[in-house]
């Protein structure tokens, strides 16, 4: 039998494997630090049993393997490939016949490949230790480390592979809305740990971290998306690193395949995020995975179309809770803040923190509402007022008295004391098992069997893995499967001071730096701050200053040479900022916006960012032009973001040349400039142009004035609209003229769309009408005058005494190029006052008036004259208030002297010692006057008797004058 050098290095291998025994070093332990071995040691400590140990990795066959175990491994392959290449190196000279060579074929192709089956051994090794350990009751299996809240988000870039996969078979199956219990599980067996040849086909991956989909909504988009997340996992072949690899997705019953390309990160495998919208109410999904991530299968199917609740997240996400497994078991919703997505036929029995002005699917609504102290949720149907109820209970939660909050607040909480509380929502008989690790500096586990009936205590000083940092807690059954995951910071003594409420920028300056400060006491000195920024020590503190061009502020602190105490930070400073839809940069000061921009199929939004304080604001839009009024506007919500459709102004805008500014107001509190039109210059002159050939002969030369200050002539052009408005609205009111009162409700609603040029020829056309309506009226009481002129003799030396000034006047009126208010008053005060006189004498019949006149006074008790005049009066005014004192004076005693006549008969007039003898009081009794009425008639009478007794002694003297002929008496 020849020499077999392959036989003997295998048999040389196994007896090393045999006998052979690893030193500490070799096992892959490493020495512990001095806090380490101080905290392990520790007497105080209750739990001394479970030792600070680093972080677990998993296995290529799926099980956890510690970092011991797996560096064991990794020693164990290297010795074996090293002392083969020794041992082979001895025999280099040694020359193989033919027949030694197919030996040798054949040997490997019966037992394999020489390195498959190291590989076998080793792992069979291994196995057999890690069984003996968990004999000895030795291992725990380790939580998974999950991703902090203050983690940033690494971007993997994909390939434009576009090969697709054949559907792939499914090995397991996940229920995502069934909820994981509180109770021991069956352990896997032996055999079924141990790894088959079935499974050495998959060696290429040797470490996958398989995390599952679910679907989130994002407010800033009023979307809703199935995420499958990014995924991670360690490889050792290189070929797999430009693996196409495939999503089967069933979606609402419509199947398709995702193709998604892997990028290479050095020893890993990155397979990016999918993000799929969902473009209709979400009905039921399923999302295989491909071979090289487990084959897992994940289900969920939603039972009802009319509610979907999200638990808020941060950054404006929520993610979906599932309300049902695939039984139509229903789970209860978390007592948190969630947002819920209802639709429109439905309405919540509790009032919502805030309802979102976006619409989603198009008849669904979402609403944020707190249900910390909620034990059920009730909808209502609208039309049907049917009830649907939904169970709340609350969640596991971390808290403190001593807590700083920064963006990363919610999910993960700064506590500044020496301990906190963990409370469980429900008691576990068998108890929770809570650990509590730190990526750098290890794991502990706090408690192995809290029944969650009382809040678990941890003490800062001996319960966590270092002294501060960032901590991951992980709340397990006793089948070690993790129930929740919490995160928290802690930083003794910390305290955080910069402004949380809203800023508003300056509109000149804009918005200012702000400064940040971090308080850590008086060993302040012993921190690291990491930060790109300006820092100052300030006495137990840093001072961070923030540029007004940023708003978001990412540090970390730590303590010096103690790499396992980094806390992570950031925080922003709600300033307000916007933009016009259509611009990609925010701005902090007044916008210029052309009026083109307006123009119809051209829709912008103006977007205000309100410095991310939650919680809905009111955001009001004024539309204003030289602090004047024109239009509002409501901005409605969408995310973090307040929309404004600046379209819904563009005919005001378009239509008004001043200079215009829209102010936004926040809360009706803070109130700030966002966007600016500037004039119109073209347009001013027009206007100017305009209001001179009107008769505004007093603007000055506005070709000049609109190149140097054209506010001067804005400020002009008000300063002519109001006096036009004051007019046209004096002259409809004086007018009682339906065609004015028309005319001017156009010109209103020209003024509320602020279209001046149309504006000012509404107020035209209404003086150019009421000029239109003095000359008629003029022309009537010429022609009237006339006539009365003609046929009375005594009315030449009436009109120049009573109407000739008032004819002055309205001539005057008419001829003028511009008309003021006083000018329209004078107007209808002397139209009126002609007319009227006119009236009177235009029906007096002077023969037998006078005659009849004269006859009454002879025959006392029939006073005609009298009674006419009061029955005037009353039909006129109502009452005899009114009466015009020199009433008798022109219609009377005037005309009675130019009759020769009458003068002489008036001689004989019987003038009654008292009324009395008038029979008067009987005949005031039949013109049904009131008592104030009859006192005015008798005083009246009373006056008019005593003219009449002056006229006839001035006719007695007149009479004897002339007879004597020379003129005296």
């Amino acid at each position: 039998m020849g020499f077999n050098i392959i036989n003997k290095i295998i048999d040389w291998l196994k007896n090393v494997f045999g006998v052979r025994q690893k030193t500490k070093s070799q096992l892959g332990f490493k020495k512990s630090d001095e806090r380490e071995q101080a905290v392990i040691q520790d007497p105080k400590t209750d739990l001394q049993k479970y030792q600070l140990v680093k972080m677990p990795l998993q296995g290529e066959d799926g099980d956890i393997r510690c970092e011991e175990e797996l560096k064991e491994f990794d020693e164990t392959l290297k010795e074996k490939r090293t002392e083969e290449k020794t041992e082979t190196g001895k025999f280099s000279n040694v020359v193989f016949s033919d027949k030694k060579v197919k030996e040798k074929l054949i040997e490997e192709k019966q037992e394999g490949s020489r390195e498959e089956k190291e590989k076998r051994e080793v792992r069979e090794k291994t196995y057999r230790k890690t069984s003996e350990r968990e004999k000895d009751g030795r291992k725990k299996s380790k939580p998974y480390k999950k991703k902090s809240p203050t983690e940033p988000v690494r971007v993997i870039k994909e390939t434009t592979d576009k090969r697709q996969k054949a559907p792939i078979l499914r090995q397991k199956e996940i229920d995502l809305g069934k909820r994981r219990q509180a109770k021991r599980s069956k352990k896997s067996s032996i055999s079924e740990t141990i790894p088959g040849k079935k499974r050495e086909k998959k060696d290429s991956v040797t470490s996958a971290r398989v995390v599952a989909p679910f679907v989130e909504v994002d407010l800033d988009e009023a979307r809703v998306f199935l995420v499958i997340p990014r995924q991670s996992l360690e490889s050792t072949t290189e070929g797999i690193l430009q693996k196409q690899l495939n999503y089967m997705i069933k979606l609402n019953g419509e199947e398709k395949i995702l193709p998604i390309s892997t990028v290479g990160m050095g020893r890993y495998l990155e397979i990016a995020e999918k993000r799929i919208e969902l473009g209709e109410p979400l009905q039921k999904f399923e999302v295989i995975y491909p071979l090289e991530l487990g084959e897992k299968v994940y289900r969920y199917k939603h039972l009802n179309d009319f509610i979907y609740v999200f638990v808020a997240i941060g950054n404006n996400l929520g993610r979906m809770h599932y309300l049902y497994d695939l039984d139509g078991n229903v789970n209860p919703l978390p007592q948190k803040e969630v947002w819920i997505l209802l639709n429109e036929d439905f309405e919540l029995a509790i009032e919502p923190d805030m309802i979102e002005d976006t619409w989603i699917w198009e008849n669904y609504r979402l609403f944020y509402v707190n249900l910390k102290k909620v034990n059920k949720l009730v909808i209502i149907h609208r039309t049907t007022n049917k009830k649907e109820v939904i169970p709340c209970e609350s969640t596991f939660s971390v808290d403190s008295e001593a807590v700083v909050y920064d963006d990363f607040g919610r999910q993960s909480p700064i506590f500044t004391g020496n301990s906190i509380e963990i409370r469980a929502p429900i008691v576990n008989e068998e108890g929770w098992r809570v650990w509590i690790q730190n990526k750098q500096a290890g794991y502990r586990i706090v408690s192995d069997n809290w029944s969650g009936k009382e809040p678990l205590k941890l003490n800062f000083d001996h319960d966590l893995p270092c002294e501060c940092g960032e901590f991951q807690v992980d709340i397990c059954g006793q089948d070690e499967e993790p129930v929740t995951t919490l995160f928290f910071r802690y930083v003794p003594s910390l305290q955080l001071n910069y402004p949380r409420e809203i800023i508003v920028p300056s509109s000149q300056h804009g918005h200012r730096a702000e400064c940040i400060e971090v308080v850590l006491g008086s060993d302040f000195q012993e921190w690291e701050l990491k930060v790109h920024g300006k820092i100052e020590p300030f006495e137990n503190s840093y001072q961070i200053e923030l540029p007004p061009e940023q708003d978001t502020l990412s540090f970390s602190i730590s303590q010096k040479n103690k790499p396992e105490t980094e806390v992570r930070f950031q925080i922003t400073i709600p300033r307000v900022k916007w933009k016009i839809s259509n611009h990609e940069t925010w701005s902090d000061r007044p916008l210029q916006i052309k009026r083109e921009e307006l123009m119809p199929g051209c829709g912008l939004y103006l977007i205000v960012f309100a410095g991310g304080v939650a919680g809905k604001h009111n955001l009001l839009a004024i539309l204003k032009s030289n602090s004047q009024k024109l239009q509002e506007g409501k901005f409605s919500k969408k995310g973090m973001n307040y929309l404004l459709y600046l379209n819904e102004f563009s005919e005001t805008i378009v239509n008004n040349s001043s200079k215009l500014t829209l102010t936004v107001g926040i809360d009706n509190k803070l109130w700030f400039d966002a966007i600016y039109f500037p004039p119109d210059l073209n347009r001013l002159k027009e206007i100017l142009n305009l209001l001179n050939s009107f008769g505004f002969v007093d603007i000055p030369d506005y070709e000049t004035m609109l190149v140097q200050d054209y506010e001067k002539a804005e400020g002009i052009i008000q300063e002519k609209l109001k006096d036009l408005k004051e007019v046209c609205e004096y002259i409809v009111e004086k007018s009682k003229n339906e065609e004015y009162l028309t005319l001017l409700k156009q010109a209103h609603e020209s003024s509320n769309q602020n279209n001046l040029i149309d504006l000012i020829k509404k107020y035209h056309e209404i003086i150019t009408k009421f000029r239109d309506e003095m000359n008629k009226n003029f022309k009537t009481l010429n022609d009237e005058i006339e006539k009365e002129r003609v046929e009375k003799k005594f009315f030449s030396n009436f009109y120049n005494k009573y109407l000739k000034q008032d004819i002055l006047k309205m001539k005057e009126i008419r001829s003028k190029r511009l008309i003021h208010i006083m000018d329209i008053q004078i107007f209808y005060e002397s139209y009126n006052r002609i007319s009227e006189e006119i009236r009177i004498i235009k029906h007096r019949r002077y023969d037998d008036f006078w005659i009849r006149f004269v006859s009454d006074m002879k025959n006392p008790g029939n006073i005609q004259y009298l009674v006419k005049k009061w029955k005037y009066f009353k039909e006129r005014d109502g009452n005899l208030n009114n009466i015009d004192k020199d009433f008798d004076e022109k219609y009377v005693f005037e005309p009675l002297g130019e009759n020769e006549e009458i003068k002489k008969a008036i001689l004989k007039f019987f003038i009654p010692k008292s009324l009395n003898e008038l029979n008067l009081y009987d005949r005031l009794r039949f013109l049904d006057l009131s008592e104030k009425d009859k006192e005015l008639a008798i005083r009246d009478a009373n006056r008019f008797f005593g003219k009449i007794l002056k006229l006839k002694k001035e006719i007695q003297i007149e009479l004897e004058m002339n007879e004597n002929g020379d003129g005296s008496s």
